[in-house]
């Protein structure tokens, strides 16, 4: 099958028809990220997938869908030409959409149409799914396609090698001529076992020796299964266990770089909770307004300190006034309500002069009379006197007629102590908090940087080991790994086991087939069929050993052409050599990279596990060319990622010299300013085509991107 041209018709960034040839050999594309490469390749796995038939409407140029309004209808199609055994092929993969009501609806399925076109130029058409299973089938396919070095893995996969052994081998006729000589083998028995029941001498005892062939046999076949059961999941186990393994570095860094992020991000969290303060709140709530409080609280409690003195000296003063008037009161009192002899009171002294006469001497003192004169004069004097002294007690006003200043001193009382320690710490605190602020914000944007730059290890992780499904790559959990090590090592032990068993089970029908030949020796009819019997049993052994010779042979040449490759791609570097090793019951092929001592290298750099797998495929491509006599194109999209400079070009060299189609897809000829490097490019014997986008594209609208297509 040799690829001769793929014209495309507004299949994603290919707007309009762009026709593009293949060339003889090598055929490169070179462009950068969002040139349109994987767009192509795409496109080109599209239009040979002709199970698949939803209209992919994701792969409609944006720019048509843009276009159209209600009623337009655009079509989109990949057509394929090529030559296969002389002739000439045309596939056709296209699709309709239409525009309604502002919505781009796709047709129900694709068309999918297969011409063969005459020498003469007459076309006939033929059935596209069949014919292209017979030219180019799915388990060819799956290794002449490779998007990524990610997609190279398919080689990891037991099965699909076990797939490609039986193709290529010539196993699968082995396979044919034993299950005819087995069947044989089997009537040959059936026949044998029939004449001795026949026989009255041996009957009974034949009889008995089958009925226990019978019972061994429905065990070996149970057996059988259970190691069948076995087998699968030491398999199951061991496409875990080889998967975790193969990329056991790349988990690590990626479970590095997850943890980092995981104590950066809880740091995070921690900052942005710290950082996350509402000023306002704290001025009031937190009381940051009384920041500059202490010089006024400082006043307030001299204020305080003064006016409560000064209420002291008031209260003071007031006791001993009040002592003063009660003092003042009681004497006058006491002088008003004693009746000295001598000395008559107030009252007594106004009775004697009204009645001019003194009580004292008993005397008379008429009015003018010097006795009455000096009874008045002595009520005067006591009158004077006595006006010093109130006559009743003397209430003073309130002093504090409002508690103003007992409710301050209480307001100083509730300030001071556990108030005012909290308010000084919180005052003490505010800088304290600021400073702790402004240095848990840096450190915050310096965060958002180490995780800008941990996602972008982590994308650049992915990008350079062509991972695209991250949760499934990474998903397997070291427990997985290790649990999957241990069946592994439960299953072969238990398969160990049955195998014993069932060998010993097979020996015992060797034995009852031995006893069978005894009874039968003297039965010419049953010495002729146990002879035809052990006749058909050596043809059956005979195919079986011829399998199994032609399956050692073909992996001993898979294996010694890989190892031609392996060299031609390692030629400056250690490279090792690649080892195939063939389980024997299901055909499985599983690739060892050892050193020259045998030993695996168990954790190969991502070039050297990606030259490996290169390697087994041009061996394939060479063996397939061999078995078929025709051959197939190498589609690779970025192979070549984890290569350094002088290894990408050894591998363009050995593909340059492999003498066989080979399309290639690739930025790696692009030197730093967008410029193809002619230097390296003129060295290799092959077409190049430049995909660049055209100018005029606006980021973020993916409808103003157009890819051109410039053969060099």
């Amino acid at each position: 099958m040799r690829l001769e041209e793929i014209p495309l018709y507004n299949f994603g960034s290919f707007v309009d028809k762009n026709v593009i040839e293949f060339g003889p050999d090598l055929t490169l594309f070179i462009g950068d990220n969002g040139d349109g490469k994987t767009t192509f390749f795409d496109a080109l796995k599209w239009v040979l997938d002709t199970a698949e038939r939803v209209p992919p409407i994701v792969r409609l140029s944006a720019r048509i869908g843009r276009e159209l309004t209600d009623g337009d209808r655009a079509e989109c199609y990949v057509q394929l030409v090529f030559t296969h055994k002389g002739k000439r092929f045309i596939l056709k993969k296209s699709f309709f959409v239409f525009c309604e009501d502002g919505v781009i609806k796709s047709s129900d399925s694709v068309n999918l149409v297969l011409h063969i076109e005459n020498p003469n130029g007459e076309r006939v058409q033929a059935d596209a799914h069949n014919s292209m299973e017979e030219i180019f089938d799915t388990s060819v396919r799956e290794f002449c396609l490779f998007k990524g070095e990610t997609e190279l893995h398919v080689l990891s996969k037991k099965k699909a090698l076990g797939q490609l052994l039986s193709k290529l081998s010539d196993i699968s006729q082995f396979d044919k001529y034993k299950a005819s000589a087995e069947k044989l083998d089997s009537d040959a028995s059936k026949a044998l076992n029939r004449e001795l029941r026949n026989n009255q001498e041996t009957s009974e005892k034949s009889e008995e020796i089958q009925k226990e062939v019978e019972a061994k046999l429905e065990r070996a076949k149970s057996l059988s299964t259970l190691i069948r059961s076995m087998k699968e999941e030491v398999r199951q186990s061991e496409e875990i266990y080889n998967e975790l393994k193969n990329n056991q570095k790349i988990w690590r860094q990626y479970n590095d770089l997850e943890e980092e992020r995981k104590k950066i991000s809880d740091k995070k969290i921690r900052l942005q909770k710290d950082t996350d303060i509402d000023l306002n709140i704290k001025l009031l709530d937190d009381l940051w307004v009384l920041e500059n409080f202490s010089p006024v609280f400082n006043e307030f409690k001299n204020k305080v300190a003064y006016w409560r003195d000064r209420r002291q000296e008031l209260r003071n003063e007031r006791m001993k006034e009040e002592e003063r008037n009660k003092s003042r009161y009681e004497i006058g009192k006491e002088f008003r309500s004693r009746l000295p002899i001598q000395v008559p009171d107030e009252s007594t002294l106004e009775a004697l002069i009204k009645a001019e006469r003194c009580d004292v001497c008993g005397r008379e003192a008429k009015k003018g009379t010097p006795a009455y004169e000096h009874m008045c004069r002595r009520l005067e004097e006591l009158k004077k006197y006595l006006e010093g002294f109130p006559k009743d007690p003397i209430t003073l006003p309130p002093l504090f007629n409002s508690n103003y200043i007992g409710e301050i001193n209480e307001l100083y009382r509730s300030l001071t102590g556990t108030t005012q320690a909290e308010l000084n710490r919180s005052m003490h605190q505010i800088p304290e908090t600021l400073l702790n602020l402004a240095r848990n914000k840096k450190q915050l944007v310096e965060q958002n940087e180490e995780l800008e730059r941990i996602d972008d290890d982590i994308q650049n992780l992915l990008i350079t080991n062509h991972i695209e499904d991250e949760g499934d790559f990474f998903g397997t959990s070291p427990r997985q790994f290790y649990e999957s090590a241990r069946n592994i090592g439960e299953a072969r032990g238990k398969e160990a086991q049955l195998k014993v068993e069932l060998d010993g089970i097979y020996s015992d029908i060797d034995k009852y087939n031995e006893a069978l030949r005894e009874l039968g020796k003297n039965d010419p009819q049953a010495t002729f069929l146990s002879h035809v019997k052990d006749v058909l049993s050596q043809i059956t052994l005979a195919f079986r050993q011829g399998r199994e010779k032609n399956a050692d042979d073909f992996v001993n040449k898979l294996q010694e052409r890989s190892n031609y490759f392996l060299e031609k791609l390692s030629v400056n570097d250690f490279r090792g050599f690649i080892k195939l090793e063939r389980n024997k019951e299901t055909d499985g092929l599983t690739i060892h990279l050892v050193d020259s001592s045998d030993r695996e290298i168990v954790l190969p750099n991502a070039a050297l596990k990606t030259s490996q797998y290169l390697a087994v495929l041009f061996a394939i491509s060479d063996l397939t060319s061999d078995k078929n006599k025709e051959a197939y194109p190498l589609v690779f999209d970025a192979p070549t990622s984890s290569f350094s400079v002088g290894k990408e070009d050894e591998f363009y060299n050995t593909v340059d010299q492999l003498h066989k189609q080979c399309v290639i897809l690739t930025k790696d000829l692009l030197l730093r300013d967008g410029s193809l490097d002619e230097e390296r490019i003129s060295r290799l014997n092959c077409w190049v085509y430049r995909l660049r986008k055209s100018p005029g594209f606006k980021q973020g609208d993916l409808s103003t991107i157009k890819t051109e297509v410039i053969r060099i």
